[in-house]
């Protein structure tokens, strides 16, 4: 059965003291065009003051790069919780790259079968101060689990129902890295897992104390959503806990407006 949410209360014991190039200017000239510059005896026009042919074009400026997704989160000073669009391949490689995790601490919550990408930053971590993991329900034979080596911290919430208590512990877990490690991220794999034993209502209250949880404590929330595995009337109750989405392009990853 459902182990709904009623109020923030339900997660009062996940707090700490529970232990747990810009374009290139264009040039103007002062009282006219470029036409009317005298440029010299010596020069001819097309050519350098040395009589040196220059090019007609200004070189073009190279093409801004976009910083890092979190850097990209932290600058728009977005909500706490960011979708992550789990219908497209590897979404999660966002987490990956030699300096994003440094010094930073990382809570995977896997609900079921692990996501094979996920598993690869978890594994590949190292620059990662600290590594949690919660595990909710069993995990299929067949798939490959979490190597539980890499963790500091494990916790297994049996039911995938009971969200209450998954709220509980994430929080717990959550709250205790960032307030004795610094800088958090958790990442919750996924949603659309949880919403197939609970109601919408339900797992929105869930993402809306965790979200209260993460935004008091500085913790930087990704939960995974495979939207095309939901109604649209799931996706508009959900899409209230988030502003941006983290979703796989050609080119990579790229976040996106929810609302």
């Amino acid at each position: 059965s459902d182990a709904g949410i009623s109020s923030a209360s339900d997660f009062s014991a996940g707090s700490a003291s529970e232990g747990v190039a810009d374009a290139g200017d264009e040039r103007q000239v002062p009282g006219g065009s470029l036409a009317d510059v005298d440029i010299g005896a010596d020069s001819a026009p097309g050519s350098g003051t040395d009589g040196r042919a220059v090019d007609d074009e200004t070189p073009a400026a190279p093409a801004r790069e976009e910083p890092p997704i979190l850097e990209q989160l932290t600058e728009q000073g977005t909500r706490a919780l960011t979708l992550v669009d789990t219908g497209r391949e590897d979404p999660w490689s966002f987490l990956g790259g030699e300096s994003t995790l440094r010094g930073k601490q990382l809570l995977v919550v896997s609900v079921g079968e692990p996501s094979p990408g996920l598993r690869r930053i978890w594994e590949t971590a190292e620059g990662a101060d600290r590594r949690g993991l919660v595990q909710v329900g069993d995990v299929p034979p067949a798939a490959e689990p979490y190597d539980e080596r890499f963790a500091d911290v494990v916790k297994r919430v049996p039911s995938r129902s009971n969200v209450s208590r998954l709220g509980i512990i994430v929080s717990q877990v959550a709250t205790r890295f960032a307030e004795r490690d610094g800088e958090t991220i958790v990442a919750i794999d996924s949603f659309t897992e949880l919403a197939a034993r609970t109601t919408t209502q339900t797992l929105f209250r869930f993402g809306y104390l965790l979200e209260s949880q993460f935004n008091s404590h500085g913790i930087h929330g990704f939960c995974g959503l495979a939207e095309q595995s939901h109604s649209e009337a799931e996706l508009t109750t959900l899409a209230e806990l988030f502003d941006t989405a983290v979703e796989s392009t050609g080119d990579g990853v790229s976040l996106r407006q929810v609302r």
